[in-house]
């Protein structure tokens, strides 16, 4: 699945600016505010008897150093990808949705809390 779409959304929708506080796959250490969009280990399944339709998931990281600021921000990143019936780039998401609620890790040695939340989406692809 491309994530970089679905980054510059939440780019266009204000949530952050793609390399300083938004990322794809891996998030600096040294950032202490941001979101990560990450692919899933397993990859995207094809299905060979329906030919670009697909369903998978991925996940949604926030990182913050307050819990309150954490949970909104991540509440947010949700809102903005949650689709229904849109096209985003040049892939038409039949839905792409959270599957739960936010979950929030253990406070790092940094002092920094993360939240996570894992999004399923189906979607056709154009060439």
């Amino acid at each position: 699945m491309k994530l970089m779409p679905l980054l510059e959304r939440l780019q266009m929708n204000g949530l952050g600016a793609a390399g300083t506080d938004l990322f794809l796959n891996m998030m600096p250490s040294t950032v202490t505010r941001a979101t990560m969009l990450r692919e899933p280990l397993t990859g995207t399944e094809i299905n060979h008897e329906l030919p670009e339709y697909y369903k998978t998931e991925f996940q949604v990281i926030v990182r913050s150093p307050d819990y309150e600021d954490g949970l909104s921000l991540i509440n947010d990143v949700v809102k903005a990808m949650t689709l229904e019936e849109e096209w985003v780039d040049d892939m038409y998401f039949r839905y792409c949705r959270p599957k739960a609620k936010p979950v929030a890790f253990p406070i790092s040695d940094g002092a920094l809390i993360e939240y996570t939340v894992k999004m399923c989406a189906c979607f056709n692809e154009e060439d």
